[in-house]
């Protein structure tokens, strides 16, 4: 082809995309489109830089179906993420980074489905200059375009693709027109340097050329922009668009989000890819590459594609579906925004430092802190997102005991920083980074702060403040000042300018017990407080006079954990709770009037640095709608923690978060949501399927159809304290047993609703207090059962207690003690009783080691190492014990034959095994995050079902072989 016919070509495509009467730049219209749902303004995005999505698309994809896909999916996300894009006025720019990308992946997954040579395209879709020559310039164009940083990217797309003049791309870029001239040259002597490299010489017009639409086939089909359109609307509005939409665009969508967060390694994998892609084909200019072996290129990027659940997230090996959903259920003990992003870190105790989209709730990224347990001493994100230190516990190998820890994480490579410990005696109270990451501060509960230097350990500074339980630190946002939250009991707040030779001033607080204090964005205003008052004061930082105190209209009694302020400082937010709900509450700063309550749920509070969102736990609210995005009636919002089974797939699942849902385990769909006031301990179905019985700490027994989910009784419960209860139906369907704290078991008649009898279960050696206790001795006592649990036999003939040391056997007909045996005295965390009520099924924690301090004190720690036991009811014999590996024991599980039973397990690396009747190990379940809470066979012996602390529950496969 001529120069000259390129040089037409790309005329041609400048009077395809033609002059733009519009002005505005495109942050003001993709502005207006987040904000109002403005589908001219997004059309109007389509028509600027619709020709250079649909020309990336063809050249990449290959296939035109699959380019259109492509296309359609782009502008989606563009859709999806209009509100938290951060340079906006280089949407172009954008477009075509999406738009390669996906396009790219569009191409393997084409080639593995063909499972051939890998081809970019087959012949009836190549286009006059589409030979191999001009075939190979674009590719590289594409991958070197693509590794160009986005400020000469942006300039180079407009003017030479574009067709813009430096001026006209200036006002829409928003910026100088000397910037723009100065950054278009820079980006064509990288570009020049990049394809020298490649031993490739051209002109940036016929680069423009190049990339340009081909004149035969520039226009897009209307279908697809109607489409697309109306797809871009049903977004902004927070409608699905399953309906607007292929299959195949929506698989692009999801992944798409993900492929995002990772751009820079999937723009280095691509170039990898690439260069082998041409090197193979021998389609470097002027070099022939070695001999290629297509077929085993085609061999390497065959696989299997992830299976993935209705939400679109990754499920885990061998799983074959989750019920519920992982979107915005994160437990956290401390959470923050990065930096001019939507995108939320958090970190769950005991558990992983998680990154998550607030928008969607979806888990992008987890990093496993190794041997350090997270807890709830401290967290602290560094201004520029790069650094995260964690308080928490620390265990090696070969060491008993866990030892208290600060831990520095690097949260691009996710590896450790540095790790500082105290004596136990001290341990961590809170600690903060200083902005530049550079710096950590630490208190221990013996009042004692420290300033050490993250590049070398060195610790710069001593201070001693009172010493008292809990406390909390806050650093300005330039780290010059710092306040201190002393704890309960000391009842103070200290201001220091820290790094001068003044002394901390202390501020008047009175019996005001600040829980938590948060600088205003200027530092010029402190707030704090109190979780045993409602009232959020806030202070004058330079004279340190209270300026309010923050109440509540309706005088509700909200006892607040967490206070922050707004990015531009002119809102306070703090976290409150009564007995039963959780809320957020906004005040004016500089009035002190209270404008706001949002129904979230969390006890971290954290604003987005726009201002737009907030985040309070896993919760999400979205100031520009109006709205909670993470609410989701399909799901559990906490932790799975009773799961039962029944025929023709029926899945029952009860949570924390005080609802039952019922699962039809063959499509994954939720039927019904059962709730009640309170956390359920127990639930059970009755022996066809049709009745489900409950009991919840909210002092009831219900009585459900399943079918319809209708409450046909409330009964008398078993108290509101413990938390231990044990319900089950007789083997006819006609009656229901339970039991709870209060330690009486009823029999209930399925058609009445009556208790045709009731018994007080008193076990032999353990006193359970009566009428004329002392409320004292009352509160003893009741905290001594808790310790005691609860389950009945599978026909519902006995009660089995498990106590400290001790089993006891009751006759469920009569009420009486039948047997007791011994048992090891360790702590219970699972068990289950098999099919013919033979064997006892219980996995513990291992035995407390004691470890002889230096200063001469004891230390009594919870080792690995944690049994599984089998007993035998009828004599109380230990019939087999298995030792779990793992740091944490969890629940257990017999099949509905008894042929097999399960147990799972936590940290390091999170494990289900299944072994035999005999003991033998048959099945090990791993390579999946996150805590088992509940455990139960389908009753084909088939599939197995987990309940997750995350909310959701997974079947598993027990047929397939890993």
């Amino acid at each position: 082809m001529s120069v000259h016919h390129l040089a037409g070509m790309l005329r041609h495509v400048r009077r395809l995309v033609g002059n733009r009467p519009d002005e505005a730049t495109d942050g003001t219209i993709l502005d207006r489109f987040a904000r109002a749902a403005d589908e001219a303004a997004f059309a109007t995005l389509m028509r600027r830089h619709g020709p250079l999505v649909w020309s990336v698309c063809r050249r990449v994809a290959g296939h035109e179906q699959d380019a259109e896909d492509v296309y359609q999916a782009t502008f989606l996300l563009l859709a999806r993420k209009a509100g938290s894009i951060r340079k906006r006025n280089s949407v172009g720019s954008w477009l075509y980074g999406v738009a390669y990308r996906l396009a790219l992946r569009a191409r393997c997954d084409a080639a593995r489905r063909r499972q051939r040579e890998a081809q970019s395209t087959d012949g009836s879709q190549r286009t006059a200059c589409d030979n191999l020559t001009w075939r190979e310039l674009r590719e590289t164009l594409d991958v070197e375009l693509a590794r160009l940083p986005e400020k000469y990217r942006a300039p180079l797309l407009l003017c030479y693709f574009e067709g813009l003049t430096q001026e006209e791309a200036a006002r829409q870029l928003g910026w100088s027109k000397r910037s723009v001239k100065d950054r278009v040259e820079r980006g064509r002597k990288r570009l020049r340097v990049c394809l020298a490299r490649r031993g490739m010489t051209l002109p940036m017009t016929l680069a423009g050329a190049l990339l340009s639409a081909e004149p035969s086939k520039a226009g897009l089909p209307a279908t697809l922009i109607d489409a697309t359109l109306r797809g871009a609307a049903a977004l902004a509005r927070h409608r699905s668009i399953a309906g607007l939409v292929s299959p195949s665009v929506l698989d692009l969508i999801e992944p798409g989000l993900k492929t995002m967060f990772v751009s820079k390694l999937l723009i280095s994998a691509t170039l990898i890819l690439m260069a082998a892609t041409l090197v193979s084909a021998g389609l470097f200019l002027g070099r022939a590459g070695p001999e290629s072996k297509p077929e085993a290129v085609a061999a390497g990027q065959a696989g299997e594609k992830d299976h993935v659940d209705s939400y679109g997230d990754q499920l885990p090996r061998g799983a074959m579906m989750r019920l519920g959903t992982i979107r915005y259920r994160f437990e956290c003990s401390g959470l923050a925004f990065l930096p001019k992003s939507e995108t939320v870190i958090s970190a769950k105790q005991g558990g992983a430092i998680q990154l998550w989209q607030a928008r969607t709730g979806r888990l992008i990224r987890e990093i496993d802190p190794g041997p350090f347990m997270i807890g709830g001493s401290g967290f602290s994100l560094s201004h520029d997102g790069e650094r995260l230190a964690l308080g928490g516990s620390l265990s090696d190998p070969g060491k008993a005991g866990w030892r208290p820890a600060v831990r520095v994480f690097d949260i691009v490579s996710g590896k450790t920083i540095r790790t500082f410990e105290e004596p136990p005696s001290k341990g961590f109270n809170t600690l903060a980074l200083t902005p530049d990451g550079k710096l950590l501060l630490t208190l221990d509960r013996e009042g004692g702060l420290k300033v050490a230097e993250l590049a070398t350990g060195t610790e710069l500074l001593q201070h001693k403040f009172p010493g008292d339980v809990m406390a909390s630190l806050a650093l300005s946002a330039d780290g010059s000042t710092l306040a201190l939250a002393s704890g309960p009991n000391t009842r103070k707040i200290f201001v220091w300018k820290w790094q001068t030779a003044e002394e901390p001033r202390e501020f008047k607080t009175g019996d005001y017990r600040p829980r938590n204090v948060a600088f205003s964005p200027e530092g010029k205003l402190l707030a704090a407080c109190d979780d045993l008052e409602v009232s959020v004061r806030v202070w004058d930082v330079q004279s340190g006079q209270l300026l309010h105190k923050l109440e509540l209209p309706d005088q509700e009694r909200y006892a607040h954990f967490d206070v922050a302020f707004s990015p531009d400082g002119n809102t306070v937010a703090a976290y409150g709770q009564t007995n039963r709900r959780g809320a957020v509450h906004l005040w004016d700063a500089s009035s002190g009037k209270f404008l706001q309550r949002l129904k979230l749920g969390g006890f971290q509070l954290a604003f987005s640095s726009n201002g737009r969102l907030l985040a309070s736990g896993w919760m999400v609210w979205d100031f520009d709608a109006g709205r909670e995005l993470s609410a989701n009636d399909q799901a559990h919002s906490s932790s799975v923690d009773r799961i039962v089974t029944g025929d023709k797939d029926l899945v029952v699942t009860a949570s924390s978060d005080n609802s039952i849902r019922i699962w039809d385990a063959a499509s994954g769909k939720q039927k019904r949501r059962l709730m009640h006031d309170h956390r359920i301990p127990g639930i059970a179905l009755s022996p066809d399927g049709t009745l489900l019985v409950s009991s919840s700490m909210d002092d009831s027994v219900c009585l459900w159809d399943v079918a319809t989910g209708q409450k046909i009784f409330k009964l008398p419960g078993h108290g509101r304290l413990g938390g231990r209860r044990a319900v089950a139906f007789t083997p006819d369907g006609k009656f229901f047993l339970s039991w709870g704290d209060d330690m009486d078991l009823r029999k209930w008649d399925v058609k009445t609703g009556k208790a045709v009898a009731e018994y007080a279960i008193r076990p032999t050696g353990i006193r359970i207090f009566g009428e004329d206790d002392e409320p004292m001795e009352r509160d003893r006592q009741q905290m001594m059962r808790g310790t005691i649990e609860g389950i009945f036999t599978p026909d519902a003939k006995e009660l089995v207690l498990h106590a400290p040391n001790q089993a006891f056997v009751f006759d469920a007909a009569s009420g009486k003690e039948l047997r007791s045996f011994p048992m090891e005295g360790r702590l219970l965390i699972g068990q289950a009783i098999s099919p013919d009520g033979q064997l006892f099924l219980t996995s513990t924690w291992g035995k407390p080691v004691t470890t002889k301090l230096p200063d001469g004190r004891l230390q009594s720690s919870t080792p690995m190492n944690h049994p599984v036991s089998l007993w035998e009811l009828a004599r109380g014999g230990l019939r087999k014990q298995i030792t779990l590996p793992e740091q944490g024991a969890g629940p257990v599980a017999f099949s509905r034959d008894g042929k097999l039973f399960a147990a799972a397990s936590h940290r390091p690396g999170d494990r289900i095994r299944v072994w035999d009747a005999s003991g033998q190990e048959v099945r090990v379940i791993e390579g999946f995050r996150g805590v088992v809470s509940s455990l139960a066979f389908m009753t084909d012996g088939k599939g197995l079902v987990t309940g997750m602390e995350d909310g959701g529950a997974l079947v598993w496969d027990l047929t397939h072989k890993p």
